[in-house]
């Protein structure tokens, strides 16, 4: 893998972890020594939402203080939208719990409002890693 694209990579794996913690404590405050962070993804094993999801918990310990774990945890089913929907009304916010949004969430929530069972715009959203 290039140098920049590495480079990249940890600046928006560094980005998620921020926008992680917002809302419960700062990332200057959040102890990470000893903690595991856990990325969700809302497919199985082996696309393209596993390979974002890999090369974010490659990196993402590495530029924390206190160099957390990071593991991947996959929830596929009802193309995304279980993953989607356990995030907004289930997962922890504690700043140690991500998920890698759906592309298509917002479109979802619009098309298929009986299947979301979350509103997009109560997410944090930091941008695409295309």
């Amino acid at each position: 893998m290039h140098k920049y694209t590495r480079t990249l990579i940890a600046g928006v794996a560094a980005g998620l972890a921020v926008a992680a913690t917002t809302g419960t404590a700062s990332a200057q405050a959040m102890d990470y020594k000893g903690k595991t962070i856990k990325i969700v993804i809302p497919y199985g094993p082996g696309g393209t939402y596993d390979k974002y999801g890999v090369s974010f918990s490659n990196y993402l310990g590495k530029h924390i203080a206190g160099n957390p774990n990071v593991i991947l945890q996959h929830m596929p089913g009802a193309g995304g939208a279980k993953a989607m929907n356990w995030a907004y009304n289930v997962m922890p916010k504690d700043g140690l719990n991500m998920i890698v949004p759906l592309d298509n969430g917002v479109t979802n929530q619009l098309m298929r409002p009986e299947k979301a069972r979350y509103d997009a715009r109560n997410f944090i959203w930091i941008g695409s890693s295309n």
